[in-house]
C-alpha cells in the first residue's frame, strides 16, 4: 500500500515526530491547532527537512484522512502547510 511507503520513506526521527503530532492533534478541530498541535506539527515539518526527505504530498494527504481522520479539506490544507513549510525552509539556507 502506497500509505506505507510514506512511513517507510521516514527517518525514525521524523516517524516519531508525526506520531507525536497524530497523539496530540484533535482531528475534529481541523486545522485549528492548540500551541502543542501546532509545536509538534513544526518539529514535523523541521525533520523532514533535515533528513532532506521527499514527501508525495497526494500520499500524505491520504495518510492524514485515513490515519489521522482528518476531513478532506484539512488534510489538504495541512499538506499544503508541510509544502510551505519546507519552501521556506529550503529557501532560509539557500
Amino acid at each position: 500500500m502506497r500509505l506505507k511507503a510514506l512511513e517507510k520513506n521516514l527517518s525514525p526521527q521524523a516517524r516519531q515526530k508525526l506520531n507525536t503530532f497524530k497523539a496530540l492533534v484533535n482531528p475534529s478541530m481541523n486545522t485549528n491547532f492548540n500551541s502543542s498541535d501546532e509545536l509538534a506539527w513544526y518539529d514535523f515539518i523541521i525533520q523532514i527537512h533535515l533528513d532532506q526527505c521527499e514527501i508525495d504530498y497526494e500520499i500524505f494527504q491520504q495518510w492524514l484522512i485515513q490515519d489521522i481522520k482528518f476531513s478532506g479539506k484539512a488534510a489538504s490544507i495541512l499538506s499544503d502547510r508541510l509544502s510551505s513549510g519546507l519552501f521556506l525552509l529550503n529557501h532560509y539556507e539557500s
